[in-house]
């Protein structure tokens, strides 16, 4: 972690750059007493200093008095905008993780969670979300309370003759972190109802052990996929799904939800579904 001055440092080192930002003797290199031996200020008032042989960090006052009554000092939050680039695509799926750096780190997929983002268009289904493992099974089935991350899109093209769409899952089981991600569908179909539909996909698919971001490890590269789900309309609340995937070589290898004999749609613990 390093010293208290040795973090002070990595703070200028990293802050004094900025316009408003300024340090030590660029303030007053007379000043003696409370905060004299380091102090780092921006726009002007005190982010940081050095107070017998401690880092202090200041905090806006609304942000302490919600540490104190949540009744933990240690946490803190971050918050990130960000606005989704699709491109020329009708739908995307993006893995969204948290990394830390510096003095405090963590930079695990077991966090991660997938994110869909689609324009708002007709005769195509697309979703988002997550289901809470329970009943799961197969070679790697999610281990229980752990979350199940999924997002997708499938569609036919204009000329209602090629499939398209891609789908991106991620389950947890052991203390390892299992992407599968799918490119090549293979069949949709679909059935109206008064309010959403049901609809049955297929396609083939890879897996990857990604708990070690670095060092993703290939498990399968021509798994098979079934997913079957159900919208009841909105805000989704309801919804239902089931995914199953077995190896190249037939073997169970996942499912979200097993009967005993079958893989049974779960409804979301967060997230939507919507079939056009």
């Amino acid at each position: 972690m390093g010293t208290p001055e040795e973090r002070y440092a990595a703070l200028v080192d990293a802050l004094v750059s900025t316009s408003d930002a300024r340090q030590g003797s660029d303030i007053d290199p007379t000043r003696k007493g409370f905060g004299s031996s380091g102090q780092l200020r921006i726009g002007g008032k005190i982010f940081a200093m050095l107070v017998r042989g401690r880092l202090v960090v200041k905090l806006p006052r609304q942000r302490v008095d919600g540490l104190i009554a949540a009744g933990d000092t240690t946490t803190g939050t971050a918050t990130c905008s960000w606005t989704a680039n699709i491109g020329t695509q009708n739908s995307q799926s993006f893995t969204i993780g948290i990394v830390a750096g510096n003095y405090y780190t963590r930079n695990s997929p077991l966090d991660n969670t997938v994110v869909t983002v689609s324009r708002p268009l007709s005769n195509f289904i697309t979703g988002g979300g997550y289901l809470l493992m329970s009943s799961s099974a197969g070679l790697k089935p999610g281990d229980p309370g752990t979350r199940n991350n999924f997002g997708f899109n499938v569609k036919y093209n204009k000329g209602m003759t090629n499939l398209q769409g891609s789908i991106n899952t991620i389950l947890r089981n052991g203390g390892h972190a299992y992407q599968i991600k799918g490119n090549s569908m293979t069949s949709l179909a679909v059935q109206p109802l008064p309010a959403g539909g049901r609809a049955t996909f297929y396609g083939k698919a890879s897996i990857q052990d990604v708990t070690v971001p670095a060092s993703p490890v290939s498990i399968d590269g021509n798994a098979t996929l079934q997913v079957t789900l159900t919208d009841i309309g909105e805000p989704g609340t309801g919804d239902t799904i089931g995914i199953t995937l077995w190896t190249k070589t037939g073997d169970l290898w996942f499912t979200s939800n097993w009967s005993g004999t079958k893989t049974v749609e779960q409804t979301l613990a967060g997230g939507n579904l919507v079939v056009h």
